[in-house]
């Protein structure tokens, strides 16, 4: 059962879809020397979405195949480092699993000899050579972790290829069929598609003579032959220099392409591979499932829409001395052009035509942290990971971080799918906040430093969700980066598990609850108030308010016990949160040597709660008064307030 709760996970933030999407498509190959694990998946997405991986922490292999635009960046040229722009449009990376070389020029033959290509490229991550990739990862604890468990060797084995292998298994599990025309062509609907589609399925074979490199068998299709032509795009860069370049060829002296520029030698295409004359222009047959989604086409983004691409090819290509023989004038009528667009349409993968949504998201997210609590209590199966076995202060630490991770992602979620980014923005950055500042609290110290790395790697991606709704304001570039956020935590569910004790554990019934209605259940009890917080770094507002407005007696109770942890706190009495934490409570020791003046805090009444607002002039005491905060107001649901509009009247 585990094993199967953590493959769904694993899926489901790979960018796989739960249902089957292989409608269409061929049998996938695994190389004997690479098979698939989870784990594997898992920390070859965390590579694939890494900045950190290029020379100024600006892209990763994320930045020019994005998740939401079919895996391309939707420029003419690919965009790298320090704002460089390259000669060659982004190809998808979906269904390059399937294919037989890579890059458009067929340079590499596998996902594992190309992954670490682009890192290397001065234009792209400008990274200087593979040792550079090999010292940021063994620099991250999490990382080496991971590689170490994954691959089976000691930190000092670990080299590029093991990195390579790990976003390759990544790569492997983004492909895509399941298209209306699959429907229509493999499964037998002939109400998958139009009439105008199925009349332009005629044309692309027939004779639009598109089927001849863009291949379609009975039993599957990729749409690409896997081979290599010039279709006449581009030549017009060659003309300056093509005849000097060929004479100079033919009496044998080597090519000078000093006086090149890299647009020219770009395209040579697959000759700069194989030296041989006829490749001159040619670049690999792209496929054409999704083909819609990844504007503008072909290897240089000249052409920016499929219509354009029609024409294109029913003119026979441009005039070049190396254009193949199978691109030639194809005389369609307007009707054909119109039939065989839609048929183009028509090959867009159901995934892509229904993408995620903030509620879906949000449900994988609480599937996610409800599991995590799973421990061997499923008796048909034996739960292999390690376990970490907490003390109560310990454990309510633990539930308390991924309670709140749970309801800061709510609030995010829930403001992205009102299209709100300036909330979106305002609650990434407090949960960011305090994914930070718990982080750094010593009772994180039992865990795994994996867990605690991962938590200061979190924080940084909220830093950044924040700073990209704000700037950005793309609620689909959002939904991506939370969807690669919350999919960090997997890693670390596939290898721990978390013995609460006393606490409820979590039962198949309550995950299928959780799976099917997306409902706020945890496997621990929650209040009937609900704690909303705004941190900076200057101070901070707690309110804690009832969620039933006609519960009188409860919000006198939470009015009362307000009241009485501010005048605690005034007063310099901490002895109520060292219950709970003991003597080491984090924080504790910086309080109670807080001056006069140091801390300023206010409390009053709302409507249905209760309100503390506080701020500091001394930062080193900032954390310490979240975290008491913390302690004292933990058994609340927990949701960030945007804006931060705190008073002082008391003083400490």
């Amino acid at each position: 059962m585990r094993h199967l709760l953590t493959l769904l996970i694993g899926l489901s933030f790979s960018g796989v879809t739960w249902a089957d999407s292989t409608l269409g498509l061929p049998a996938l190959v695994i190389p004997a020397d690479n098979p698939q694990t989870t784990e594997k998946i898992t920390l070859g997405r965390l590579l694939f979405n890494d900045k950190r991986l290029s020379a100024d922490g600006s892209i990763s292999c994320a930045s020019c195949h994005q998740a939401g635009k079919a895996f391309t960046d939707g420029l003419t040229v690919a965009k790298g480092v320090a704002g460089q722009t390259g000669t060659r449009n982004t190809p998808s990376v979906i269904n390059a699993a399937f294919y037989q070389t890579q890059f458009l020029d067929g340079r590499e033959q596998g996902l594992e000899a190309q992954a670490l290509g682009p890192m290397v490229n001065p234009v792209e991550h400008g990274l200087k050579d593979h040792q550079a990739i090999l010292e940021i990862v063994r620099q991250d604890p999490h990382y080496l972790s991971l590689m170490t468990r994954v691959f089976n060797i000691q930190p000092q084995e670990l080299t590029t290829d093991h990195i390579a292998k790990a976003i390759a298994s990544f790569e492997r599990t983004l492909i895509a069929g399941d298209s209306p025309f699959d429907r229509y062509y493999f499964g037998m609907d002939q109400s998958a598609i139009s009439e105008s589609t199925a009349r332009g399925s005629r044309v692309f074979r027939r004779k639009g003579n598109c089927a001849v490199c863009h291949e379609l068998s009975i039993n599957n299709a990729l749409f690409t032959d896997n081979r290599f032509y010039n279709i006449g795009v581009g030549y017009k860069q060659l003309e300056p220099v093509i005849d000097e370049w060929l004479a100079a060829t033919a009496r044998g002296e080597q090519p000078d392409y000093s006086a090149w520029s890299d647009v020219q030698r770009s395209e040579l295409g697959r000759y700069a591979v194989t030296k041989m004359p006829t490749n001159i222009g040619q670049f690999k047959t792209p496929t054409l499932r999704n083909v819609a989604l990844t504007a503008p086409y072909m290897h240089d983004g000249s052409i920016k829409t499929l219509e354009d691409v029609i024409e294109h090819y029913d003119k026979g290509g441009e005039n070049s001395r190396f254009v193949d023989a199978k691109v030639f004038p194809l005389h369609l009528t307007p009707q054909e052009k119109a039939d065989l667009l839609a048929f183009l349409q028509s090959l867009t993968s159901v995934q892509y035509t229904q993408p995620i949504t903030a509620r879906q998201l949000m449900n994988k997210a609480i599937f996610f942290i409800v599991t995590f609590f799973v421990t061997s209590a499923f008796a048909d199966e034996v739960d292999n990971r390690k376990v970490l076995t907490l003390t109560a202060p310990q454990r309510h630490h633990v539930l308390t971080e991924m309670r709140d991770l749970l309801a800061g992602t709510q609030n995010i979620l829930a403001a992205l799918a009102k299209d709100d980014m300036a909330a979106v923005a305002e609650y990434s950055r407090a949960l960011g906040f305090d994914m930070k500042h718990k982080a750094e609290n010593p009772l994180h110290d039992v865990l795994p430093k994996e867990f605690m790395q991962l938590g200061m790697s979190m924080h940084k991606d909220f830093d950044l969700i924040a700073a990209d709704a704000e700037s950005l304001k793309d609620p689909k570039h959002t939904l991506l980066q939370m969807s690669a956020t919350m999919g960090k935590c997997t890693a670390c569910h596939a290898s721990y598990q978390i013995n609460t004790g006393n606490v409820e554990q979590a039962t198949e019934a309550r995950l299928d609850e959780v799976a099917q209605r997306g409902s706020h259940v945890m496997p621990f009890a929650l209040e009937q108030t609900t704690h909303i917080f705004s941190k900076t770094d200057t101070g901070g507002v707690q309110q804690v308010i009832v969620k039933d407005k006609a519960n009188s007696g409860q919000i006198k109770l939470i009015r009362e016990h307000l009241s009485k942890i501010s005048h605690e706190f005034m007063q310099g009495d901490f002895s109520n949160p060292a219950k709970i934490h003991g003597d080491t409570m984090p924080g504790l020791a910086e309080l109670k040597k807080a001056k006069q003046g140091d801390i300023k805090i206010d409390y009053k009444e709302l409507a249905d709660g209760g309100q503390i607002t506080y701020s500091t002039s001394q930062p080193t005491l900032i954390a310490a008064i979240h975290q008491w905060f913390d302690a004292q107001l933990s058994d609340h649901a927990r949701h960030a307030m945007p804006g931060h509009a705190g008073h002082s009247q008391h003083k400490h």
